[in-house]
Protein backbone atom coordinates (compact mmCIF):
# COMPACT_ATOMS: atom_id res chain seq x y z
CA UNK A 1 0.00 0.00 0.00
CA UNK A 2 1.43 3.71 -0.72
CA UNK A 3 0.56 7.23 0.60
CA UNK A 4 -0.73 7.81 -2.22
CA UNK A 5 -3.16 5.29 -2.24
CA UNK A 6 -5.07 4.93 1.12
CA UNK A 7 -3.18 7.77 3.14
CA UNK A 8 -0.63 8.17 5.80
CA UNK A 9 -2.69 6.83 8.18
CA UNK A 10 -3.76 4.01 5.65
CA UNK A 11 -0.20 2.71 5.34
CA UNK A 12 0.48 3.30 9.17
CA UNK A 13 -2.28 0.75 9.93
CA UNK A 14 -1.32 -1.22 7.35
CA UNK A 15 2.26 -1.36 9.20
CA UNK A 16 1.03 -1.83 12.81
CA UNK A 17 -1.22 -4.92 11.28
CA UNK A 18 1.84 -6.62 9.76
CA UNK A 19 3.28 -6.33 13.20
CA UNK A 20 0.64 -8.39 14.82
CA UNK A 21 -0.24 -4.88 16.56
CA UNK A 22 -4.43 -5.48 17.33
CA UNK A 23 -6.40 -3.54 15.49
CA UNK A 24 -10.26 -3.37 14.68
CA UNK A 25 -11.03 -4.65 11.42
CA UNK A 26 -10.76 -2.52 8.85
CA UNK A 27 -11.44 -1.66 4.89
CA UNK A 28 -9.84 1.73 3.30
CA UNK A 29 -11.85 3.66 -0.17
CA UNK A 30 -8.75 4.82 -1.48
CA UNK A 31 -7.91 7.78 -2.61
CA UNK A 32 -8.59 7.21 -6.03
CA UNK A 33 -12.01 6.25 -5.09
CA UNK A 34 -12.81 9.22 -3.54
CA UNK A 35 -11.41 11.46 -6.73
CA UNK A 36 -13.63 9.26 -8.96
CA UNK A 37 -16.68 9.72 -7.37
CA UNK A 38 -16.03 13.79 -6.72
CA UNK A 39 -15.53 14.02 -10.41
CA UNK A 40 -18.37 11.85 -11.87
CA UNK A 41 -20.76 12.96 -8.50
CA UNK A 42 -22.27 9.18 -8.79
CA UNK A 43 -21.67 7.24 -5.71
CA UNK A 44 -22.89 4.15 -7.28
CA UNK A 45 -19.99 1.85 -8.09
CA UNK A 46 -18.43 3.61 -4.53
CA UNK A 47 -21.68 2.20 -2.73
CA UNK A 48 -21.20 -1.42 -4.11
CA UNK A 49 -17.46 -2.01 -3.29
CA UNK A 50 -18.29 -0.45 0.58
CA UNK A 51 -21.54 -2.71 0.82
CA UNK A 52 -19.38 -5.92 0.27
CA UNK A 53 -16.91 -4.38 2.37
CA UNK A 54 -19.22 -3.94 5.17
CA UNK A 55 -20.35 -7.81 4.51
CA UNK A 56 -16.84 -8.57 5.55
CA UNK A 57 -16.86 -6.82 8.55
CA UNK A 58 -19.69 -8.49 9.46
CA UNK A 59 -18.50 -11.88 9.65
CA UNK A 60 -14.93 -11.08 10.35
CA UNK A 61 -16.84 -9.08 13.49
CA UNK A 62 -20.07 -11.42 14.33
CA UNK A 63 -22.15 -8.32 14.03
CA UNK A 64 -24.97 -6.91 12.20
CA UNK A 65 -25.04 -3.50 10.59
CA UNK A 66 -27.94 -3.36 8.27
CA UNK A 67 -31.76 -2.79 9.80
CA UNK A 68 -32.37 -6.91 10.86
CA UNK A 69 -35.97 -6.63 9.08
CA UNK A 70 -34.21 -5.67 5.46
CA UNK A 71 -32.35 -7.66 3.00
CA UNK A 72 -28.71 -7.21 1.43
CA UNK A 73 -25.99 -7.75 3.38
CA UNK A 74 -27.55 -9.41 6.49
CA UNK A 75 -27.49 -12.93 3.47
CA UNK A 76 -24.12 -13.24 3.63
CA UNK A 77 -24.04 -12.88 7.65
CA UNK A 78 -22.07 -15.74 9.22
CA UNK A 79 -24.99 -18.71 10.31
CA UNK A 80 -23.42 -18.60 13.66
CA UNK A 81 -25.53 -15.53 14.74
CA UNK A 82 -28.37 -15.57 12.10
CA UNK A 83 -31.12 -15.88 15.01
CA UNK A 84 -29.63 -13.21 17.00
CA UNK A 85 -30.98 -9.29 16.42
CA UNK A 86 -28.92 -6.35 15.59
CA UNK A 87 -29.57 -4.94 19.56
CA UNK A 88 -27.61 -8.18 20.24
CA UNK A 89 -24.39 -7.87 18.07
CA UNK A 90 -24.78 -4.48 16.72
CA UNK A 91 -22.10 -3.10 14.26
CA UNK A 92 -21.06 0.48 14.79
CA UNK A 93 -18.15 2.17 12.55
CA UNK A 94 -16.17 4.90 12.18
CA UNK A 95 -15.29 7.11 9.40
CA UNK A 96 -12.18 9.04 9.21
CA UNK A 97 -10.70 11.33 6.33
CA UNK A 98 -6.82 10.60 5.34
CA UNK A 99 -5.06 12.74 3.22
CA UNK A 100 -1.84 11.57 1.14
CA UNK A 101 -0.09 13.81 3.05
CA UNK A 102 0.24 13.61 6.74
CA UNK A 103 -1.93 16.17 7.90
CA UNK A 104 -2.24 15.78 11.67
CA UNK A 105 -5.11 17.39 13.77
CA UNK A 106 -7.07 18.73 10.70
CA UNK A 107 -9.07 15.08 9.11
CA UNK A 108 -12.75 14.23 10.02
CA UNK A 109 -14.35 11.58 12.05
CA UNK A 110 -17.77 10.00 12.29
CA UNK A 111 -18.05 7.91 15.47
CA UNK A 112 -20.58 4.94 15.70
CA UNK A 113 -22.51 5.63 12.75
CA UNK A 114 -25.34 2.79 12.15
CA UNK A 115 -26.59 4.08 15.28
CA UNK A 116 -30.39 4.74 14.97
CA UNK A 117 -32.86 5.61 17.29
CA UNK A 118 -34.59 2.44 16.81
CA UNK A 119 -31.68 0.34 17.13
CA UNK A 120 -30.96 2.53 20.70
CA UNK A 121 -35.15 2.02 22.10
CA UNK A 122 -34.02 -1.82 21.40
CA UNK A 123 -30.94 -2.18 23.36
CA UNK A 124 -32.30 0.47 25.79
CA UNK A 125 -34.56 -2.54 27.45
CA UNK A 126 -31.22 -4.37 28.67
CA UNK A 127 -30.81 -1.88 31.92
CA UNK A 128 -26.89 -2.35 31.57
CA UNK A 129 -26.64 -1.62 28.30
CA UNK A 130 -28.60 1.33 28.14
CA UNK A 131 -26.35 4.23 29.29
CA UNK A 132 -23.74 2.93 26.66
CA UNK A 133 -26.84 2.99 23.80
CA UNK A 134 -27.51 6.36 24.13
CA UNK A 135 -24.22 7.64 25.05
CA UNK A 136 -23.05 6.19 21.75
CA UNK A 137 -25.65 7.49 20.09
CA UNK A 138 -24.44 11.63 21.69
CA UNK A 139 -21.26 11.18 19.84
CA UNK A 140 -22.72 9.61 16.23
CA UNK A 141 -25.17 12.97 16.37
CA UNK A 142 -22.17 15.38 17.49
CA UNK A 143 -19.78 13.90 14.91
CA UNK A 144 -22.20 13.82 12.19
CA UNK A 145 -23.74 17.38 12.83
CA UNK A 146 -20.12 18.82 12.60
CA UNK A 147 -18.31 16.17 9.89
CA UNK A 148 -21.64 15.75 7.57
CA UNK A 149 -24.06 18.75 8.23
CA UNK A 150 -21.16 21.37 8.56
CA UNK A 151 -22.46 21.97 11.88
CA UNK A 152 -19.95 24.49 14.30
CA UNK A 153 -19.22 21.88 17.20
CA UNK A 154 -19.67 25.18 19.45
CA UNK A 155 -23.37 24.27 19.15
CA UNK A 156 -22.82 21.36 20.52
CA UNK A 157 -20.65 22.36 23.39
CA UNK A 158 -23.04 24.99 24.39
CA UNK A 159 -25.49 22.14 24.25
CA UNK A 160 -23.81 20.09 26.42
CA UNK A 161 -22.93 23.36 28.79
CA UNK A 162 -26.75 23.74 29.11
CA UNK A 163 -27.95 20.42 30.29
CA UNK A 164 -25.01 20.24 32.68
CA UNK A 165 -26.00 23.46 33.86
CA UNK A 166 -30.12 22.44 34.12
CA UNK A 167 -29.21 18.53 36.10
CA UNK A 168 -26.47 20.24 38.83
CA UNK A 169 -23.70 18.15 36.86
CA UNK A 170 -20.34 19.70 37.38
CA UNK A 171 -17.46 19.66 34.56
CA UNK A 172 -15.38 16.45 34.60
CA UNK A 173 -17.93 14.14 36.09
CA UNK A 174 -20.06 11.75 33.89
CA UNK A 175 -23.97 12.22 33.07
CA UNK A 176 -26.68 10.94 34.91
CA UNK A 177 -28.74 8.52 33.00
CA UNK A 178 -31.83 10.92 32.21
CA UNK A 179 -29.42 13.68 31.73
CA UNK A 180 -28.08 11.64 29.02
CA UNK A 181 -31.15 10.73 27.31
CA UNK A 182 -32.46 14.92 27.06
CA UNK A 183 -28.70 15.62 25.69
CA UNK A 184 -29.72 13.10 22.83
CA UNK A 185 -33.24 14.43 22.62
CA UNK A 186 -31.36 18.29 22.52
CA UNK A 187 -28.84 16.74 20.02
CA UNK A 188 -31.61 15.36 17.46
CA UNK A 189 -32.86 19.11 17.10
CA UNK A 190 -29.66 19.66 15.42
CA UNK A 191 -29.30 16.91 13.27
CA UNK A 192 -31.76 14.54 11.66
CA UNK A 193 -29.44 12.04 10.13
CA UNK A 194 -31.18 8.90 8.14
CA UNK A 195 -32.49 6.08 10.38
CA UNK A 196 -31.03 3.26 7.60
CA UNK A 197 -27.47 2.42 8.47
CA UNK A 198 -26.58 2.08 4.71
CA UNK A 199 -27.93 5.39 3.83
CA UNK A 200 -25.97 6.79 6.70
CA UNK A 201 -22.73 5.52 5.41
CA UNK A 202 -23.28 7.23 1.86
CA UNK A 203 -24.04 10.44 2.92
CA UNK A 204 -20.92 10.36 5.46
CA UNK A 205 -18.45 8.94 2.32
CA UNK A 206 -20.61 11.67 0.01
CA UNK A 207 -20.23 14.77 2.56
CA UNK A 208 -16.79 13.75 3.68
CA UNK A 209 -15.44 13.46 0.19
CA UNK A 210 -17.06 16.54 -1.13
CA UNK A 211 -16.07 18.74 1.71
CA UNK A 212 -12.45 17.63 1.57
CA UNK A 213 -12.24 17.81 -2.99
CA UNK A 214 -14.20 21.19 -2.72
CA UNK A 215 -12.67 23.40 0.40
CA UNK A 216 -10.08 21.53 2.50
CA UNK A 217 -7.24 20.55 0.45
CA UNK A 218 -7.42 23.92 -1.69
CA UNK A 219 -7.30 25.62 1.98
CA UNK A 220 -4.96 23.53 3.55
CA UNK A 221 -2.95 23.34 -0.08
CA UNK A 222 -2.37 27.19 -0.07
CA UNK A 223 -1.52 27.42 2.99
CA UNK A 224 1.33 25.67 2.98
CA UNK A 225 2.37 26.26 -0.24
CA UNK A 226 1.74 22.90 -1.33
CA UNK A 227 1.44 22.50 -5.02
CA UNK A 228 1.02 18.65 -5.48
CA UNK A 229 -2.87 17.77 -5.54
CA UNK A 230 -3.70 16.61 -2.20
CA UNK A 231 -6.57 13.38 -2.56
CA UNK A 232 -8.18 11.62 0.47
CA UNK A 233 -9.00 8.43 1.82
CA UNK A 234 -11.14 6.99 4.16
CA UNK A 235 -10.89 4.89 6.49
CA UNK A 236 -14.18 2.43 7.70
CA UNK A 237 -13.43 0.36 11.03
CA UNK A 238 -15.09 -1.99 13.61
CA UNK A 239 -15.76 0.47 16.52
CA UNK A 240 -14.12 -0.37 20.08
CA UNK A 241 -16.17 0.45 22.83
CA UNK A 242 -13.94 2.46 25.16
CA UNK A 243 -17.47 3.63 26.88
CA UNK A 244 -19.07 -0.05 27.29
CA UNK A 245 -18.01 -0.56 31.25
CA UNK A 246 -15.87 0.40 33.88
CA UNK A 247 -13.27 -2.44 31.85
CA UNK A 248 -13.27 -0.02 29.35
CA UNK A 249 -11.61 3.14 28.29
CA UNK A 250 -9.70 5.48 25.92
CA UNK A 251 -5.94 7.19 25.81
CA UNK A 252 -3.49 8.94 24.29
CA UNK A 253 -0.33 8.04 24.17
CA UNK A 254 3.75 9.05 23.32
CA UNK A 255 6.88 6.85 22.84
CA UNK A 256 8.83 9.44 23.94
CA UNK A 257 8.28 12.56 25.32
CA UNK A 258 6.87 15.18 22.76
CA UNK A 259 8.50 18.03 24.24
CA UNK A 260 12.07 17.22 25.25
CA UNK A 261 12.11 14.15 23.34
CA UNK A 262 12.99 12.10 26.34
CA UNK A 263 13.10 8.45 25.64
CA UNK A 264 9.98 7.87 28.48
CA UNK A 265 6.78 6.76 27.36
CA UNK A 266 3.62 9.09 28.08
CA UNK A 267 -0.13 8.39 28.25
CA UNK A 268 -3.14 9.86 29.43
CA UNK A 269 -6.15 7.80 29.51
CA UNK A 270 -9.69 7.94 30.79
CA UNK A 271 -11.65 4.86 31.94
CA UNK A 272 -14.81 3.85 30.74
CA UNK A 273 -15.12 6.94 27.44
CA UNK A 274 -14.43 7.63 24.29
CA UNK A 275 -11.45 8.89 22.28
CA UNK A 276 -13.81 11.93 21.97
CA UNK A 277 -14.40 12.63 25.49
CA UNK A 278 -10.47 12.90 25.56
CA UNK A 279 -9.94 14.64 22.03
CA UNK A 280 -12.14 17.87 23.54
CA UNK A 281 -11.26 17.17 27.50
CA UNK A 282 -14.80 16.80 28.89
CA UNK A 283 -12.81 14.98 31.89
CA UNK A 284 -9.57 15.32 33.16
CA UNK A 285 -7.44 12.20 32.20
CA UNK A 286 -5.39 10.04 34.37
CA UNK A 287 -1.82 9.66 33.94
CA UNK A 288 -0.27 6.51 32.87
CA UNK A 289 0.90 5.36 36.22
CA UNK A 290 -2.44 4.97 36.83
CA UNK A 291 -3.06 2.67 34.07
CA UNK A 292 -0.47 0.43 35.66
CA UNK A 293 -2.74 0.28 39.34
CA UNK A 294 -5.79 -0.34 37.19
CA UNK A 295 -4.76 -3.27 34.53
CA UNK A 296 -1.35 -3.53 34.75
CA UNK A 297 -1.94 -6.10 31.80
CA UNK A 298 -2.39 -3.29 29.55
CA UNK A 299 -0.02 -1.21 30.65
CA UNK A 300 2.55 -3.65 29.96
CA UNK A 301 0.98 -4.59 26.54
CA UNK A 302 1.15 -0.94 25.64
CA UNK A 303 4.83 -0.82 26.67
CA UNK A 304 5.73 -3.30 23.97
CA UNK A 305 3.53 -1.39 21.58
CA UNK A 306 5.25 1.38 21.92
CA UNK A 307 8.97 0.14 22.02
CA UNK A 308 8.19 -2.32 18.56
CA UNK A 309 6.55 1.06 17.13
CA UNK A 310 9.55 2.77 17.57
CA UNK A 311 11.93 0.42 16.71
CA UNK A 312 10.40 -0.49 13.58
CA UNK A 313 9.60 3.16 12.36
CA UNK A 314 12.77 4.03 13.22
CA UNK A 315 10.99 7.14 14.51
CA UNK A 316 8.70 8.70 18.16
CA UNK A 317 5.47 7.40 18.13
CA UNK A 318 2.26 8.87 19.33
CA UNK A 319 -1.09 6.47 18.99
CA UNK A 320 -4.87 6.64 20.20
CA UNK A 321 -6.12 3.91 21.84
CA UNK A 322 -10.09 2.80 22.68
CA UNK A 323 -9.85 -1.11 24.40
CA UNK A 324 -12.11 -3.24 26.04
CA UNK A 325 -10.48 -5.68 29.07
CA UNK A 326 -11.87 -9.01 29.51
CA UNK A 327 -15.56 -8.56 29.04
CA UNK A 328 -17.12 -10.19 26.22
CA UNK A 329 -17.82 -7.92 23.57
CA UNK A 330 -21.65 -6.21 22.94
Amino acid sequence: MSIEAVGAQGVTMGKMKSLDVPIPPTVIVSTSATEEYFLSKDSRFLMRQISSAVSDLEQLSGKRFEHPNKAGLLTKIQSSFQSESRADRPLLLSLRAVASFPMPDVMESVLSLGMTNELVNQISHDRDRAYWAYESYSQFLQTWGTVVDGIDHNKFADTVRDVRSSAGILQGHPFDFDSLKILVNEFKKLVHPPDDPMDQLQQALEGMINFWYSTKAAKYMESYGIEEPLRVAIIVQTMVYGNADAKSGAGVSFSRSPVTGENEHIAEFLPRSSRYELLFQEREPLHLNNLLKLRPEVYYKLQHILKLHETHFKDAHVSYMSCRVFNSEL
